[in-house]
């Protein structure tokens, strides 16, 4: 004879496998359903990129306003000669010192993409 609490526990348990059988049997697909879902889901994936990369390549008119001038190859060309010479003195935009220390533990985790 079974105890009140082993009969629930039994119950239970059917009635979780039954679920189990009566959820596969409803969820299964087929393979073309598959198949159709990975096409559909490429293809919305493909325009997502197609529309991220376009709004990446263009520039808005702010910015132009901002910066009017562009630089010329030839002036990038002149300034990287004069930097590869003389090396630009950067502790002019420095702040003054503080008297301070600091411990920097972890890096960028740039190196997990190299």
């Amino acid at each position: 004879m079974l105890s009140e609490a082993q009969s629930d526990f039994i119950r239970d348990g059917v009635a979780f496998l039954t679920l189990g059988v009566t959820f596969g049997a409803a969820c299964r697909a087929t393979w073309t359903q598959i198949g159709l879902g990975l096409i559909v889901g490429g293809a919305l994936l493909t325009l997502y990129l197609l529309h991220v990369n376009r709004a990446m390549g263009a520039s808005h008119e702010e910015s132009h306003v901002l910066s009017p001038r562009r630089w010329t190859e030839k002036e990038i060309r002149e300034c990287y000669e004069k930097v590869q010479h003389e090396q630009p003195d950067m502790s002019k935009a420095l702040p003054p010192k503080q008297n301070r220390r600091y411990i920097v533990i972890g890096g960028s985790g740039i190196e997990w993409f190299s």
